[in-house]
């Protein structure tokens, strides 16, 4: 009597562990690999287009061409862009965070901007994945580096960040999406929500 019972119990112990097994597996092909590592210039340099502050100089739909690069490159060293974080899905997505410098009387407040996008198979972007997640209030340097890093996990464990939104946090953390202005990825622009 004392062995059925024990070999039923065994039986619901290889089924809790089954379950337990299958659902660390499908967690894990969802995971995010968060990097110390940071990407190459190169990277930086194909995002530019899409975040630098746009030029009278530059059209709109010719910001991407070579002849616009020199612009891009100034913007790179007068707004001090720089990479803070990076994150790549199973996916395929990879998640990166850019501050960048923004006026300020001493010249010592920084903004970043978080986006995600696939790569194409020569290692480009894939235009129609990229998409800008928020971007942060200007504040001090130190400000931002503690700030960045909850809003990047936030952002790529898919966790909301409507308590962070200005309706909420003011200007202490993100500036947009909020207050109407979310992002339309088939235009990649900033815009009231009812004109999307």
């Amino acid at each position: 009597m004392f062995l059925p019972a024990l070999a039923n119990t065994f039986a619901s112990m290889k089924s809790v562990v089954f379950c337990i097994c299958v659902t660390a597996l499908v967690a894990c092909q969802n995971s995010i690999r968060k990097s110390e590592t940071l990407p190459s210039q190169s990277l930086l340099d194909s995002v530019l287009p899409y975040i630098a502050k746009k030029a009278d100089t530059v059209a709109f739909d010719k910001r991407f061409e070579a002849v616009n690069k020199p612009y891009y490159d100034q913007q790179k060293i007068e707004k001090s862009y720089a990479f803070t974080h990076y994150a790549k899905s199973n996916d395929g997505y990879e998640y990166i965070m850019v501050k960048r410098m923004e006026p300020s009387l001493k010249h010592n407040k920084f903004s970043a901007v978080c986006m995600r996008f696939k790569r194409l198979p020569n290692g480009g972007i894939q235009a129609e994945s990229f998409e800008e997640l928020f971007w942060t209030w200007k504040m001090l340097p130190e400000q931002l580096a503690e700030k960045s890093d909850v809003l990047f996990d936030l952002a790529i464990n898919h966790k909301p960040l409507s308590d962070y939104e200005p309706e909420k946090a003011q200007d202490e953390w993100i500036e947009f999406p909020g207050n109407g202005v979310v992002y339309d990825i088939k235009t990649h622009t900033w815009g009231p929500k009812s004109a999307q």
